[in-house]
């Protein structure tokens, strides 16, 4: 799924830090990078190269940034000759930046050659084939626990897995930095599903400083002396972070309804307090990805034995999964309600095809590092210069 990478030979740079990072800082680590003079190969996507150099007037450019030029391997791209113009003659540093470009950069320093970023297409493709629409029907017993059409490779969705683990890390460092807004990820599934190995493959790379994760159970007696949405509420990430839902707000329209907890009236009425629940966090800066990790009763067969026969496992045994198990069916039926329901332009769900732990993966780190890359947080930018200190 990866886009068509073009290889240039570098000439010059074209360094755009508003809002992204110190100029001299990124200058001084590519020059490491890529050679003193800024000769050497720089890989970079080149719808990438197109979006960072028609962002901004030229004198957008000239004003923000500092200006060279790349000279592709087939010739010399007149976009990015029109766009800037002869300004970039006598630089001689060396990359090119758009939002995620320049986050891999900083991180990895000198020891990277080349960073690239997802085009858009690429990872719209995967969401769209899992994402729910919110005028539709969704028929659960026709959605695809396998996905063999998204990902065939395993060795190489594995790969785009750690790579896409090392671009949330940086992403979340800016998102973090600025701190202006956060991501909530919604893991929901049935017993089995994945929701722990999601996190781990996932979010593996990222630091725990901007990350939380909150799995939710039984409702405690303070819980359950407040309102339904109380606990979810109270942790919500805060702004510059990403928080993950393990298991979440709709085991109160799930597992409630399921086992009778609740009275039918009540519960129907959760699911437009619910879509305004989130439409309010999303009006307050919380972009949501609500994922449902959707398994075969075959395969959750096959789990719940590993839990008995495998000793480090063990521990995840609950006996009670076995009751839900002879409710599967009405399990089913109240999720296919979830997805009809609350599938909202604010807060849509996907639906992922889980079977395969390596493709589950691939899937959502893949919409998960979309989903900040079109963010696109911003480094904070400050009415003081480096130069004005003088660390004695």
């Amino acid at each position: 799924m990866a886009a068509e990478i073009r290889h240039y030979r570098v000439k010059a740079v074209i360094i755009k830090w508003q809002g992204f990072c110190d100029a001299d800082h990124a200058g001084r680590g590519m020059r490491q990078a890529l050679g003193a003079h800024g000769r050497g190969g720089l890989q970079r996507h080149d719808h990438a190269i197109e979006r960072l150099v028609i962002a901004g007037s030229r004198a957008d450019i000239q004003n923000r940034a500092c200006v060279a030029q790349t000279i592709p391997d087939d010739g010399r791209d007149p976009r990015i000759g029109a766009a800037l113009g002869g300004v970039a003659g006598a630089l001689d540093v060396i990359v090119v930046i758009s939002a995620g470009a320049v986050i891999g950069l900083l991180h990895r320093g000198p020891k990277i050659a080349h960073f690239t970023t997802m085009s858009n297409h690429d990872w719209t493709k995967i969401d769209d084939a899992v994402r729910v629409a919110h005028d539709g029907e969704v028929k659960i017993a026709k959605l695809s626990t396998e996905g063999k059409n998204l990902f065939p490779d395993r060795e190489k969705a594995e790969a785009l897995t750690r790579e896409n683990a090392e671009a949330i890390n940086a992403l979340q460092d800016v998102l973090f930095a600025e701190g202006k807004r956060a991501l909530l990820v919604v893991l929901q599934g049935t017993d089995t599903s994945g929701k722990d190995g999601t996190v781990r493959g996932v979010f593996n790379a990222t630091g725990p400083l901007g990350v939380t994760v909150t799995p939710f159970g039984k409702p405690s007696e303070e819980e359950l002396d407040q309102d339904y949405l109380w606990r979810i509420h109270k942790v919500v990430p805060r702004k510059g972070t990403i928080g993950i839902f393990n298991r979440s707000h709709y085991e109160d329209v799930l597992v409630v309804k399921v086992r009778g907890f609740a009275p039918p009236d009540a519960i129907e009425k959760r699911y437009a307090q619910i879509n305004d629940f989130e439409r309010h966090l999303t009006e307050n800066g919380v972009t949501i990805l609500k994922f449902m990790l959707h398994i075969s009763k075959d395969v959750q067969k096959e789990r719940l034995q590993e839990r008995l026969d495998d000793p480090t496992k063990r521990w995840k045994w609950n006996a009670g999964d076995l009751e839900d198990r002879k409710l599967w069916p009405d399990f089913q039926a109240a999720y296919e309600t979830v997805l009809n329901r609350c599938s909202t332009e604010h807060a849509p769900w996907r639906v992922i095809p889980a079977d395969k732990k390596w493709r589950r993966n691939a899937i959502v780190s893949t919409i998960v590092r979309g989903t900040l890359e079109e963010m696109a947080p911003h480094y904070p930018t400050f009415d003081w210069k480096p130069a004005d200190f003088v660390i004695v």
